[in-house]
């Protein structure tokens, strides 16, 4: 698309690997997910993401990603999570 005159001016990523789906797919979206499913929050859209950059890049980015697991806080409850967090439940009342 670089022949093309709008091509040129583009200012957006250029290649798949792009920290866009490289970092902030797995370390961001997956642990948004990782984080909503302990509240109970349907995050189709986010989880739709996440399996198309699996996809494209040939990664599971679920398996890469940060997650509560990954963190050392898997089989935290609802309830504990605020306690988990800087400023702890405070910030959740």
């Amino acid at each position: 698309y670089e022949g093309i005159e709008a091509g040129r001016q583009m200012k957006g990523p250029r290649a798949l690997t792009d920290r866009y789906l490289t970092e902030d797919v797995p370390m961001g979206l997956v642990l948004y997910s990782s984080l909503a499913r302990i509240a109970g929050v349907p995050t189709p859209k986010i989880v739709s993401v996440i399996e198309l950059g699996s996809s494209l890049l040939g990664v599971d980015m679920w398996a890469a990603g940060r997650t509560l697991e990954s963190l050392g806080l898997g089989g935290t409850s609802r309830e504990e999570l605020p306690l988990c967090l800087p400023g702890g439940a405070r910030h959740f009342g």
